[in-house]
């Protein structure tokens, strides 16, 4: 259920999130009767509840700008995100599955993240501290949903 959850925010198809509902109503009655014994499934839900949040990570894989990125999301718990990484040197490119991704790119050649919440990004920052505190601000928002 996870998953497909993760995989329909990355895509943008709303008929995973409908399979991973399916997945959800399939397993209530086990779930109430039974909750600690179901933890990833409760998490799937909790996903699935929203808010959900999309990191995309625009440069190069090599690029130390690009680990410097990469590694506070790594410090960071935030369970309702997914990470993208697009390079120009993609085959094929994030794009075509992501088609929100297109014109994120990396910005005076330094890695460059977006911050977006349903595939609507915040500005674009170089800045790791800025993108964490961009997430962080997002997250803490109380606003439910999607």
């Amino acid at each position: 259920m996870l998953n497909l959850l993760r995989i329909a925010r990355i895509t943008g198809k709303t008929e995973l999130e409908e399979k991973a509902a399916g997945i959800g109503r399939a397993f209530a009655t086990q779930v109430s009767r039974a909750p600690s014994a179901h933890a990833q499934l409760l998490y799937a839900l909790e996903f699935g509840d929203g808010p959900s949040y999309e990191v995309v990570i625009a440069g190069t894989s090599e690029s130390s700008s690009t680990e410097a990125m990469i590694a506070p999301l790594r410090r960071n718990f935030t369970p309702n995100k997914v990470l993208l990484f697009r390079s120009g040197a993609e085959a094929p490119p994030v794009t075509e599955l992501a088609s929100f991704t297109e014109n994120q790119e990396s910005r005076q050649g330094q890695s460059t993240a977006y911050v977006c919440r349903n595939h609507r990004c915040k500005l674009p920052t170089t800045d790791p501290a800025v993108m964490i505190a961009s997430l962080l601000e997002t997250t803490a928002s109380p606003e439910k949903g999607k």
